[in-house]
């Protein structure tokens, strides 16, 4: 006769208990600045799902939930760290002011951004785009257009300019 193991039917846990007692509800959200946090601590060979779930306070399978993979975990970090640099270069060029330029400060922020955190060079350098990182993009791509520079010649400096910082920072 067959007899089941005796596990819990809701072993897998999908929040975790705060301090006061209440249950912290998983999300994206947390699992980056965990993950970040995770990072800056110990470095990028430090980071596990399953240390990232016990620092959560979950079991592993509960952060496929809210990331695919660890490489999407990547991508998402890469964007928060993006997003959090946050000055004018990243925007777009200031009317009047030529492309190049524009390019050259945003590298150059982008280097700056990439240098504040630990690894982010190394998670930035497998890193794709995100759906939410797109109309980003786009936008960026609008600008340079407006400016005077062809779409697909924008996307090529973007893109090498982009890779040139973050080689700049693995060099460091």
């Amino acid at each position: 006769m067959f007899e089941l193991p005796d596990y819990p039917l809701n072993s897998v846990k999908l929040s975790s208990m705060a301090a006061d007692g209440s249950a912290e509800r998983l999300d994206q959200q947390r699992i980056v600045d965990a993950a970040l946090a995770r990072v800056a601590e110990g470095g990028l060979a430090a980071l596990t799902l399953r240390r990232l779930a016990a620092d959560l306070g979950v079991q592993a399978p509960a952060l496929y939930w809210h990331v695919r993979s660890k490489r999407a975990l990547l991508d998402l970090m890469v964007v928060r760290i993006v997003e959090g640099i946050g000055s004018a270069e990243m925007r777009g060029p200031l009317p009047g002011q030529p492309w190049w330029d524009w390019l050259a400060e945003r590298t150059r922020a982008l280097y700056r951004g990439l240098l504040a955190h630990r690894d982010s060079a190394l998670m930035a350098a497998g890193n794709r785009p995100t759906p939410a990182s797109l109309p980003e993009i786009d936008r960026m791509i609008g600008c340079l257009a407006d400016a005077g520079l062809p779409p697909p010649e924008g996307i090529c400096a973007v893109l090498a300019l982009s890779n040139y910082a973050i080689g700049w920072v693995l060099e460091q």
